[in-house]
């Protein structure tokens, strides 16, 4: 039981600071509290997806990974998935707050 919750954790601490750093560099969408809790679950998402297409492509029939280089090539990708799976969940989602607060623009004559 202690040992899921702690590697929940430790990956929740990979992934906020893969967050942390990827909004730094980018600038945008920002640091606010929604962009940081949708860019989390959107790279929890991508890491889910990232996985599934991984372990299909390189695992044997029981699911494991038998190589030390797609080992070393799933951890080398974990980061880069998601941060670039964080970052655009976290965009699209700046930008449907800012549809939302600001309305469709419309041009009117």
């Amino acid at each position: 039981m202690i040992l899921p919750a702690f590697g929940l954790l430790a990956s929740f601490a990979v992934i906020g600071l893969v967050c942390i750093v990827t909004l730094w560099i980018t600038r945008w969408p920002g640091f606010r509290v929604a962009t940081l809790i949708v860019f989390i679950i959107c790279a929890y998402a991508g890491e889910i997806v990232f996985f599934r297409i991984f372990s299909s492509l390189y695992a044997d029939a029981n699911g494991e990974l038998t190589t030390r280089s797609s080992v070393l090539l799933m951890y080398a990708c974990i980061p880069v998935v998601a941060a670039v799976s964080g970052w655009l969940g976290a965009a699209v989602a700046q930008l449907a707050m800012r549809y939302i607060e600001d309305g469709p623009q419309r041009n009117e004559r």
